[in-house]
């Protein structure tokens, strides 16, 4: 009889020690995986990482899966700060890009600092300022031909839209920059946070 009591002590306490070294396992793993997402704690199969490039227009921009919240929830500043931040950088990028390689835009200027990006084409077509408004987690657009507008970020779009036309930032500069260089030279839709439909 004590035989058999010390025999089955000795299979629980194996099976214990099994269940408590997968356990050790598991939050270990997941402890390292806090660096890569944010001190989330989520499992490698369930996540999905998107293309984040922003500095080539030939690559549609994708919302990274940390922040794809739905349009009723209010980004945190600090996503809001990084989203703004892309979203800056590449079209400031992207402008520049544009006047080194078309001689219509000879004399043009891009300049960018401290969240704002002072985009000028001169007399004939004005200039077009685009900046951070961080109290407001918003964009602002002073464009010489539209006026000014205020876009907040949509998350379901992808994108940062006026919400009085539901039309997005990235939809405005394609059609107005198109008709100071041409319908078939700018594609504005590969920029950081432009959208995933150019259709939109």
């Amino acid at each position: 009889m004590g035989k058999l009591l010390l025999s089955g002590l000795r299979m629980a306490l194996t099976v214990t020690s099994r269940n408590m070294f997968r356990t050790t396992n598991s939050l270990g793993h997941c402890r390292n995986l806090t660096v890569l997402f944010q001190n989330k704690c989520v499992i490698p199969h369930q996540t999905s990482f998107l293309e984040t490039s922003s500095a080539s227009p030939s690559k549609p921009f994708s919302l990274p899966s940390r922040f794809n919240h739905s349009d009723s929830d209010s980004l945190t500043p600090v996503e809001y700060e990084e989203i703004c931040n892309e979203t800056l950088e590449s079209l400031c990028m992207y402008f520049e890009e544009l006047m080194e390689n078309l001689p219509q835009l000879k004399g043009s200027d891009v300049v960018f600092g401290d969240g704002v990006l002072t985009v000028q084409f001169g007399e004939q077509h004005g200039t077009y300022v685009i900046n951070r408004q961080s109290p407001n987690l918003q964009i602002w657009l002073s464009s010489p031909t539209s006026g000014p507008k205020r876009y907040d970020f949509l998350p379901s779009k992808q994108s940062w839209i006026y919400k009085h036309d539901n039309r997005s930032l990235h939809q405005l500069l394609q059609e107005e920059i198109a008709e100071i260089v041409g319908d078939n030279v700018v594609n504005f839709y590969g920029c950081a946070y432009s959208g995933t439909d150019s259709s939109q």
